[in-house]
């Protein structure tokens, strides 16, 4: 939850109520701090009401990024940094025969404003102009996207966010570490969960492009009926990192400029403790470090 409320508020987010707190979150309604922000007459917010603050999920999301961009320093260069257009209605219904289900609330809210999200700026480097970003090429360090990255000294500062529009998305033919048909009779382990290995591959989806070693997947879950990114390893060999919903990870390509990537180490709710950040951008660095070796 602090992550969506720096996300959707611009509030700083701080470990315990001060004079200054606007409002205090908490799980714990009862607790020495909710105690003490209402003794500082602060406005205590359980998870349950901070929806109504932060808004519907993803709502506006298309203003937020465009306008966080435009506020960053000039020395941080936007290589590309373009969004498609709104998915159309009939689109939308496309994509629930696909997967079974309604699309998701926070799903339909981002795809009513952009379809797909090109992202890609550098600090201090050297990169040819380029007008669009291949979702075939960011991931992988051999092709020429990579090659044509070069830094003239120590500042690997980047940042990249390759995310296809849903066509690509949801009607490609992916095959992320397994064909479901050869598969049949085994499990995935999801963080906590082991679910059916046909039926998690047969609604698997390539999402963001920054790293085929490590495959970002859009999962549509037949069973909460919601969408999640998940996170695989060695190509897709496994998938062992706990389900992101949608909207944590998306607000987190706001909060961290595109350089890493949220992911969960436990539990299914936006509460804080359970996320970290899987440092992309150090592996970056290496790669581009590498290269100029």
């Amino acid at each position: 939850m602090p992550l969506l409320v720096k996300a959707r508020t611009q509030w700083t987010i701080a470990p315990s109520p001060n004079k200054k707190t606007v409002a205090f979150f908490t799980t714990k309604p009862e607790g020495k701090k909710a105690e003490k922000a209402k003794t500082l007459g602060v406005p205590v917010i359980t998870e349950d009401e901070a929806r109504d603050v932060i808004g519907p999920p993803l709502k506006g999301y298309r203003e937020r990024i465009e306008h966080f961009v435009s506020q960053r320093p000039d020395y941080y260069v936007d290589h590309v940094f373009k969004m498609g257009d709104p998915v159309s209605d009939a689109v939308i219904a496309r994509i629930e025969k696909r997967v079974g289900f309604e699309v998701p609330e926070a799903a339909r809210n981002l795809f009513a404003e952009l379809n797909g999200l090109q992202w890609f700026w550098t600090y201090r480097m050297d990169v040819p102009p380029m007008e669009g970003l291949d979702w075939t090429q960011t991931g992988e360090f051999s092709s020429e996207f990579w090659r044509d990255v070069k830094a003239p000294d120590n500042n690997f500062n980047l940042g990249l966010v390759c995310i296809p529009d849903v066509e690509t998305i949801f009607f490609s033919d992916w095959h992320l570490g397994a064909n479901p048909k050869d598969v049949v009779g085994r499990k995935v382990k999801l963080g906590k969960r082991k679910v059916d290995a046909p039926s998690f591959y047969s609604n698997l989806f390539g999402f963001d492009f920054f790293d085929t070693f490590y495959p970002c997947g859009l999962w549509a879950d037949p069973e909460t009926k919601d969408f999640y990114i998940v996170y695989g390893d060695d190509h897709g060999a496994s998938w062992e990192c706990e389900p992101v919903p949608l909207e944590g990870y998306m607000e987190a390509l706001i909060s961290t400029d595109g350089t890493d990537r949220l992911v969960m180490s436990g539990g299914t709710k936006l509460n804080g403790s359970p996320y970290k950040l899987l440092m992309m951008s150090i592996r970056w660095n290496e790669v581009i470090k590498a290269r100029k070796g």
